[in-house]
């Protein structure tokens, strides 16, 4: 995928990364086809599918681009027939239908602000759906109307859209960032660096050599793969020492996504350590530009809710009073519980069990 992003780079203004986002994320979707992709030993059922989104610093980063030419070369590809694509939903209804029929999917927004401008129309459920099959296969929203009901028991989605920086900044709602679609989506950011009056096609014959090893790795597919103990060590040392921080939320299931993407696409018979080096990097990015573009700077809000939350124990609160006193509704409850939480983890607040009420700890932060 490496050599298929850099071929179509050359002949225009997109970024590689952005097509080799784009490739990963089509392969996730393909993997995750009857399970076809599997990981031995790791529970909880995760599946190789990304919610991907490029973001340009200015419109010229030619993002539709990239997931334009990454569909037209997979659908010459025999072993990706059929490729499930839509190309926007309206409704959770609508998307929910789409799955019935086609339950491995690939949903592509051109303008991420699309789709959360259709989240936020009157009674659409349609960010619930998607924020939860992000992980899972099945979601159900029963409703006396029938016709209107959604019960999704075997559906594999995928996501790919495009923003600007700008954009992105500014497109969330609070309902949006409340729910956790942030520290879901796999975030690729990329400029263009040259300058290509006349975009030219990819070489045919290199192609062609490309497109045949991409069918020779899917030809090993059912595939299983196990993890090695140096790669385990490695994933252990990662995972004790991530970043404490609102930013590194999920980083590790985005991480154990790609395990299986990152061996197949290098040829592997098993996740060794040098997979795991590549994925660490991959996420040790994600968690740069997480910080980058946040747009809200979630770390620095939670930091200040923690200050409101000592500030407001001067005695003992309900949750519920604290909560009052503190005005959380400004932030919402996941940044009030993320501040709670770690001032209990840190030993400046507990819990009187008796009365259900928090206060300061008179010992102090744990040392």
């Amino acid at each position: 995928l490496g050599e298929l992003a850099r071929c179509y780079a050359r002949g225009n203004e997109c970024p590689e990364e952005f097509y080799f986002a784009t490739a990963l994320t089509l392969l996730g979707s393909r993997c995750a086809r009857a399970r076809d992709l599997r990981l031995e030993g790791v529970g909880l059922g995760i599946e190789p599918r990304l919610y991907t989104i490029l973001l340009g610093a200015s419109a010229n980063a030619k993002k539709s681009t990239a997931v334009k030419l990454m569909v037209e070369f997979f659908q010459t590809c025999p072993s990706f027939h059929p490729l499930d694509i839509i190309h926007g939903a309206g409704s959770g209804e609508g998307l929910a239908r789409e799955l019935e029929s086609h339950p491995t999917l690939t949903i592509i927004f051109d303008e991420l602000a699309m789709f959360l401008d259709k989240t936020q129309q009157k009674g659409s459920v349609l960010l619930g759906l998607i924020t939860s099959l992000y992980e899972q296969s099945y979601w159900s929203n029963p409703l006396k109307d029938k016709n209107k009901s959604i019960d999704i028991k075997d559906g594999h989605l995928s996501l790919i859209a495009c923003s600007t920086c700008e954009t992105f900044d500014r497109i969330w709602t609070r309902e949006s960032l409340n729910i956790g679609i942030l520290n879901r989506l796999f975030l690729v950011k990329g400029s263009n660096t040259r300058s290509v009056s006349i975009p030219r096609d990819p070489n045919p014959d290199e192609l062609a050599a490309i497109r045949l090893r991409i069918e020779k790795q899917l030809g090993r597919l059912p595939l299983a793969l196990g993890i090695s103990p140096e790669a385990q060590a490695r994933w252990d040392e990662w995972y004790l020492n991530r970043p404490k921080s609102q930013y590194s939320k999920r980083l590790d299931i985005i991480g154990i996504k790609l395990w299986g993407l990152i061996a197949l696409i290098t040829d592997k018979s098993e996740i060794d350590k040098e997979v795991i080096e590549t994925v660490i990097q991959i996420i040790d990015y994600e968690f740069e530009l997480r910080k980058e573009v946040d747009p809200i700077d979630a770390d620095n809000e939670i930091a200040k809710m923690q200050g409101k939350i000592r500030n407001a124990l001067s005695g003992e609160l309900t949750k519920r009073e604290l909560q009052r006193k503190v005005h959380y509704e400004k932030l919402g409850i996941p940044l009030f519980k993320m501040a709670l939480d770690s001032l209990i983890e840190n030993g400046e607040v507990g819990l009187i069990a008796s009365t259900g009420k928090y206060h300061l700890n008179p010992t102090g932060p744990k040392t």
